[in-house]
């Protein structure tokens, strides 16, 4: 059994203009949250969704997602203060109500994400226990001083950007995460990452540019765009 926990609980406070979290502004008639939310609902792979979103959120997404409800099974539960905690309330939900032996977690501020990365996500997970989505960095880099003054490049060759979904064995992350809070780390910015606390190997297998995470104005204003399209 396949569950995706897609995480819906931040305050998006780097999203100027609004005082609406991101995940919850209305794009093209559907909020940002329901561009992913529809995506793994018509996955056949994927068998059960956990969304986890803030507690003043609650009733008013469990309202919205009557539609989706209809089709594949969703649990919304509350979400913690960081993204780290809210994808930790995720697996433990899991263990107690669907029991996956698999879980893809995902940042719904990723709204374009595909159904084939989904396919090249879950099909990886025959081989590995943890996958990451990466996209190689094609501009050059490099380190600014305190002056705002270029000081040097940095070599791109294995530079990769983190992309979500990740994929996992279910006690494998699970155990990843327990493993960081026993060590009191609290804000890691990614799931993939707590495994390299465990020295534990991560597979990366290609994202896609289009894949892109509404951080800014620019963002939205290129989702705004290619929805157009």
């Amino acid at each position: 059994m396949i569950t995706a926990i897609l995480l819906a609980a931040g305050q998006g406070l780097r999203l100027k203009g609004t005082v609406t979290p991101k995940q919850f502004l209305r794009i093209q008639g559907k909020k940002l949250y329901q561009f992913t939310l529809d995506t793994f609902v018509k996955h056949k792979k994927i068998d059960q969704i956990i969304l986890v979103v803030n507690e003043k959120a609650l009733p008013e997404v469990q309202d919205e997602i009557k539609p989706w409800a209809k089709k594949k099974s969703i649990h919304v539960i509350v979400g913690g203060k960081t993204r780290q905690e809210s994808s930790y309330q995720g697996l433990i939900y899991a263990q107690l109500h669907t029991k996956p032996d698999y879980v893809l977690i995902h940042d719904v501020a990723r709204p374009l994400l595909t159904t084939y990365l989904i396919d090249q996500l879950v099909g990886a997970l025959k081989s590995y226990s943890a996958i990451t989505l990466g996209r190689h960095v094609n501009d050059s880099l490099f380190v600014v001083d305190e002056q705002a003054t270029l000081h040097n490049y940095v070599s791109k060759k294995d530079i990769y950007l983190t992309q979500t979904p990740q994929a996992f064995q279910f006690q494998t992350i699970l155990e990843a995460h327990e493993h960081a809070k026993s060590l009191k780390i609290k804000t890691a910015s990614d799931d993939a990452s707590l495994l390299t606390l465990m020295e534990k190997k991560v597979h990366v297998i290609p994202g896609s540019r289009m894949n892109f995470k509404i951080v800014n104005e620019d963002d939205l204003s290129l989702l705004k765009a290619l929805l157009k399209r």
